[in-house]
């Protein structure tokens, strides 16, 4: 954790005493010696002058920045791949532990990849996706690939490339008529999300189709 503060007192000519921040300052403090009480680990910066504003949110991201990068070296360079996991992201490409996602949609929304297992995962999003697993096997060998999604179960095969990865197309379904969170999407909105998916919709009713994976050699 870490806690950056200022006082409220001006450290520039044309700003002027903030006695709110001077308030929020104490409850900073206060918290910080809490912390201590406590035995709890945290980064304090208590700077003097400055105020609630973007100067100094962005002095405070580039002193931060360097000690976020240096945690994650540290606690990622033994981390050992997880059995299981989710990954939400809004990008078009996106991937973890050797698992790529590339999606096509109409707008700009998120989507997740959820895997349960090595050999079961489940794609969360609209429009269609193309996931390539991590090695699964030899070069060359063949699967049947088992797909659930909103046009029934289907079985198909794939067979694993020089890397024993294999490339799974996927069609997941119609997608939202604005992107998510637009204000577009906000008005037309008539409450939220019906559907259970592992990342925020904000109540823009936005709908998400899935398609479920389960990968069997032949």
């Amino acid at each position: 954790m870490s806690l950056y503060t200022g006082n409220g007192q001006p450290r520039h000519d044309d700003e002027a005493v903030d006695p709110t921040e001077q308030r929020i300052r104490q409850e900073n403090v206060s918290f910080h010696e809490r912390l201590l009480g406590l035995g709890i680990r945290h980064r304090w910066h208590d700077y003097g002058p400055g105020s609630h504003t973007w100067p100094y949110w962005q002095a405070d991201l580039r002193a931060w920045i360097p000690h976020l990068k240096s945690h994650f070296a540290r606690h990622t360079q033994h981390r050992a791949t997880p059995r299981s996991f989710t990954l939400s992201s809004i990008r078009p490409r996106y991937n973890a532990y050797g698992w790529t996602v590339r999606m096509r949609r109409d707008v700009t929304e998120f989507s997740a990849l959820n895997v349960a297992r090595q050999r079961r995962f489940t794609v969360v999003g609209n429009g269609s996706a193309t996931v390539r697993t991590p090695s699964l096997a030899r070069p060359g060998t063949r699967y049947h690939v088992t797909v659930r999604d909103h046009a029934g179960a289907s079985v198909r095969s794939a067979t694993a490339d020089a890397q024993g990865r294999l490339t799974i197309p996927l069609t997941l379904g119609p997608g939202n008529p604005h992107q998510q969170y637009s204000p577009q999407a906000e008005t037309s909105s008539t409450g939220p999300s019906p559907d259970d998916v592992p990342f925020h919709t904000r109540g823009n009713s936005s709908r998400f189709n899935r398609a479920e994976v389960t990968i069997l050699p032949r």
